[in-house]
């Protein structure tokens, strides 16, 4: 599994690789520093599974969410922010969840694992449906 990280703190998101990857096995973080660098990187391939930094999200980003809607991309937003505003976003563009600074690894671990069950689960009734 694939997962990419966009975050604005670089310590943070090392921290975050070192949690999922000692954590969970056959999954690779992919570290972006801006929206727009991981847009451009979102053309030319489809992660199954985003981990968000919210706090960088501007009114320009506006079009990064519909596109993550719009191609039924899976995603978890991480904020500082505690406000309407940011969980507000994160249900309009059909987040996963958010979790709030500070979170726990087992938090961030739990979350995965639940999204990969899922993954997993609907690829096998995919596939014994297409497949049988």
């Amino acid at each position: 599994m694939e997962i990419h990280l966009v975050a604005k703190d670089e310590i943070e998101a090392q921290g975050i690789r070192w949690i999922v990857e000692s954590h969970l096995t056959g999954v690779r973080l992919i570290l972006w520093k801006t929206i727009d660098e991981f847009e451009k990187g979102m053309r030319n391939q489809q992660p199954e599974f985003v981990i968000l930094d919210m706090d960088i999200w501007t009114d320009e980003s506006e079009a990064m969410g519909v596109s993550l809607k719009r191609r039924g991309i899976r995603w978890l937003g991480i904020s500082s922010e505690r406000i309407f505003q940011t969980a507000y976003r994160a249900l309009r563009f059909r987040a996963e969840d958010v979790l709030f600074r500070p979170f726990s690894s087992a938090d961030l671990v739990k979350h995965i694992q639940q999204l990969r069950f899922s993954i997993e689960k609907w690829s096998r009734s995919y596939l014994v449906k297409h497949h049988g």
